[in-house]
């Protein structure tokens, strides 16, 4: 069986990769591929693939257990293949390096004042690492269930990330603008591409060759949420609008960034009400 869906953006899946995915798109096919520490499954943190751990409160300090599971081409999950991805994150210095400013000596190391043996993560055993905070962070396991947090397997190159996973799928074939999916468990594929043209997306989806679609036209909407065809998922993100003020003065600037804040506020609130 071949499940369709459409993401509705134009970006495609050349960020397939937990160090420099900062998208849903993306996301969403990685956390269906790779299998981390903690995962949140309806709105509850649940264990992933620890098995336990224990918190030391004096130096704050986590040592993780894996439980036994091996990837899809039947190597061992280890300590190294969340350690040495991690490490690569923070020594490459790459744009999800700021989810690992917790984590001791890791604003050192990016100031020049420490060395990377120096960061807190070190390797116990196959099993077994630690983490050492750089303050308490209640919050932290939440932290681990995030995108860069997700395992890889440490010795594969950067461009077959996805072909191997320890989860529920692997990716097959990744053209960037689609991506082909396949369910490790059976013959089951997800076909995903990515069109931001909500009109082109809605006519294939009334022709039935799109079974899910994140992107409805408004002029649809009403009629979708008669017949409770639309199904709301929260998300949490920042949005920004970005305009050329270059030939307009101080006062013009701040007059367009009040407007567009009331706007969005009333908004907001009618939504609320």
């Amino acid at each position: 069986m071949r499940l369709n869906i459409n993401f509705d953006n134009n970006l495609g899946f050349s960020n397939l990769n937990p160090a420099l995915c900062q998208d849903t798109a993306n996301a969403n096919i990685l956390h269906n591929v790779f299998l981390g520490l903690y995962v949140y499954e309806r709105n509850e943190l649940r264990k992933g693939i620890v098995k336990d751990f224990h918190f030391n409160k004096n130096s704050n300090t986590y040592i993780f257990e894996l439980e036994d599971r091996k990837w899809t081409n039947q190597t061992q999950v280890t300590s190294k293949d969340f350690v040495i991805p991690w490490m690569r994150i923070i020594k490459n210095k790459t744009c999800n390096v700021e989810q690992f400013r917790v984590i001791k000596n890791v604003n050192k190391f990016l100031k020049g004042d420490a060395e990377d043996r120096d960061i807190g993560i070190h390797i116990i055993d196959d099993k077994k690492f630690s983490v050492t905070l750089e303050y308490n962070c209640p919050y932290f396991l939440d932290i681990t269930a995030s995108t860069p947090y997700l395992p890889i397997p440490h010795n594969i190159p950067e461009e077959d990330i996805g072909l191997i996973g320890n989860k529920d799928y692997v990716v097959k074939r990744n053209n960037i603008q689609n991506i082909l999916l396949q369910n490790i468990n059976n013959n089951d594929e997800i076909y995903i591409t990515c069109n931001g043209d909500e009109e082109s997306i809605h006519k294939e989806f009334i022709l039935k060759k799109i079974d899910i679609s994140d992107g409805i036209p408004l002029m649809h909407m009403d009629y979708y949420q008669r017949e409770e065809l639309i199904e709301y998922i929260p998300e949490f993100g920042t949005s920004f609008i970005q305009f050329n003020c270059i030939s307009l003065s101080r006062e013009e600037r701040y007059y367009i960034d009040r407007s567009i804040k009331k706007i969005i506020l009333r908004v907001h609130i009618n939504r609320i009400s």
